[in-house]
């Protein structure tokens, strides 16, 4: 009964990331931001690649998987996910021996960011006030 659930799961959620990246369907939120806004919205993120990305500084490897395993949970639940990239500060000014976790995001249905990035964006952002890495 579980694996009928899970292909069931499964299904379902390819003909919705299907639909997502024709445009089909309603997606509040998937409406594309002007640079501006994205500018006043987040102000340490950059545009990048159509995109936006940030890094961030983590203290150590372990921190570093520590925060993509939450931005994991915050994506889950947004149903939408980012491209994160670990790497091992070579340089490091202000945390020695630190790593350093790149987030970006885009709308590849909208080829662009929209309201549903800068929202994701101000998630992670709030996420780092709140809990140290």
């Amino acid at each position: 009964v579980k694996c009928a659930e899970g292909a069931a799961r499964a299904a379902a959620a390819e003909a919705r990331h299907k639909s997502h990246e024709s445009g089909a369907g309603n997606y509040p939120g998937y409406v594309a931001a002007s640079g501006e806004a994205i500018a006043a919205a987040l102000p340490l993120w950059a545009l990048s690649n159509g995109g936006v990305s940030r890094t961030f500084k983590c203290a150590s490897f372990s921190s570093a998987v520590d925060f993509v395993a939450a931005i994991r949970i915050l994506a889950e639940r947004a149903n939408h996910h980012p491209t994160i990239a670990i790497n091992q500060a070579r340089v490091c000014e202000q945390v020695a021996g630190g790593c350093d976790v790149t987030v970006d995001l885009v709308t590849f249905a909208k080829k662009g960011v929209t309201e549903v990035d800068v929202v994701f964006a101000q998630r992670v952002d709030a996420l780092v006030l709140s809990a140290p890495f």
